[in-house]
């Protein structure tokens, strides 16, 4: 079973995707805060990350950059109703792996995931020439 951590502040949103996600077959965890969710990330090994962006204290910024610095395997979704083109493009110019935007459709949501669980998982294949054929 996919573990997904889960970092929002707002207690519906929060059920709503714990609900969601759960239906789905995901285990969650639910971080009620950004300095909480950094912690969580390290401590529980999540196969992926959904973050808000904007919360008090510790902001999603500060959790992607945590992440980076402890070299949490987990690809980090931001999930936020911060619309404006220069925050999508921060968000993923500091390495996040996809932004999604308030409000989104299930299927939206849904999509992204299982892509990012799928690549996150596939083998990579090395193939390194040799020079003992001729």
């Amino acid at each position: 079973m996919k573990r997904i951590l889960v970092i929002e502040d707002d207690a519906v949103t929060q059920k709503l995707l714990q609900e969601l996600l759960e239906s789905e077959g995901y285990e969650v965890i639910i971080a009620s805060d950004g300095s909480l969710g950094a912690n969580f990330a390290t401590h529980f090994k999540p196969d992926l990350i959904l973050c808000d962006i904007s919360m008090p204290g510790f902001d999603g910024w500060q959790v992607l950059w945590f992440v980076k610095k402890f070299k949490v395997a987990a690809p980090l979704i931001f999930v936020s109703g911060k619309a404006a083109p220069d925050d999508i493009k921060k968000g993923i110019e500091m390495g996040a792996s996809a932004y999604i935007t308030k409000p989104y459709s299930r299927t939206e949501l849904l999509t992204e995931i299982e892509n990012l669980l799928l690549s996150n998982t596939q083998p990579t294949l090395n193939i390194t020439p040799s020079s003992n054929h001729r």
